[in-house]
């Protein structure tokens, strides 16, 4: 049991009697364990602060316009969620008492160090909250890989805008898990994409004066120069597309036809199949 997480979850059940208390909707047992639950509560917590529609515990798109920053000025309660949620990340120096102290900006500047970030504001911006508001660690334990934290850490600071739409900061506490899988694989793709579009940029132009990034530019996204689609079933899976644009370019020399065919939807399949798990 931790006396900090307990704590906290105290202080949900008097605060939000109808919600977590004892009788309410969503009694939360103060076990002092910083588990769903709790971070459920705290984030029903910052939408019934900020008024929003659907009180549900999860972190969408109404809840992501109407967060606010966290300051020395925000109210009490927004200022003591999230004073509530740095106890849960194991950040217990500086109080849980609604006051935007001192303290209080170390510990939000440990935890966004602790993301890997070199460059922040001592506030908490809702991108911020939001990784807050989830069970990933970000300090080091007695499992840290520091490897694998240090390349967590590298993704969150040089790669966080590829793949916050669908994720929150990474945990960067050096365990290998589904969401530093998925990170990684959202990153590949941007990256092979970008450089695929380049390659194509840079070929000379073919025999009818056109260039094969010119031929295919129909097939390319408005205003997305990165994605690719067939016009009619969707994005084009990436290993497929590489295979049969190198085989057309090498006239089928050095690529496998299978390649080009059931090979080509076979890494596909497999990319998505990654991806869902």
């Amino acid at each position: 049991m931790n006396g900090y997480v307990k704590q906290v979850q105290n202080w949900l059940s008097q605060e939000f009697p109808d919600y977590f208390s004892e009788t309410g909707k969503y009694p939360i047992l103060p076990d002092g364990i910083a588990g769903q639950s709790t971070m459920n509560a705290l984030t029903m917590a910052l939408q019934i602060t900020v008024d929003v529609t659907e009180i549900d515990g999860e972190w969408n798109q109404e809840l992501s316009e109407k967060c606010p920053i966290v300051n020395a000025v925000s109210v009490p309660n927004v200022i003591r969620i999230a004073q509530g949620c740095l106890y849960c990340k194991g950040y217990y120096d500086n109080g849980f008492n609604g006051e935007f102290t001192v303290g209080t900006k170390a510990d939000i500047e440990s935890f966004k160090q602790d993301l890997g970030l070199s460059v922040f504001e001592s506030v908490i911006e809702p991108d911020f909250f939001r990784s807050l508001l989830t069970l990933d660690q970000v300090r080091e334990t007695k499992d840290t890989d520091q490897y694998i934290r240090a390349a967590q850490q590298y993704l969150n600071k040089n790669y966080y805008q590829t793949f916050s739409t669908m994720l929150s900061f990474l945990p960067t506490d050096g365990v290998y898990e589904a969401k530093t899988n998925r990170a990684l694989i959202i990153v590949l793709q941007k990256e092979l994409y970008s450089g695929f579009i380049n390659y194509l940029k840079a070929l000379p132009p073919e025999a009818d004066g056109l260039t094969l990034y010119e031929k295919m530019f129909p097939y390319i996204k408005e205003g997305a120069v990165t994605q690719l689609t067939d016009n009619a079933r969707g994005i084009i899976e990436l290993p497929k597309l590489a295979a049969v644009i190198e085989a057309y370019i090498d006239n089928k020399s050095t690529v496998p036809s299978f390649w080009a065919g059931w090979g080509g939807d076979l890494a596909s399949s497999m990319l998505a199949t990654t991806l869902a798990l």
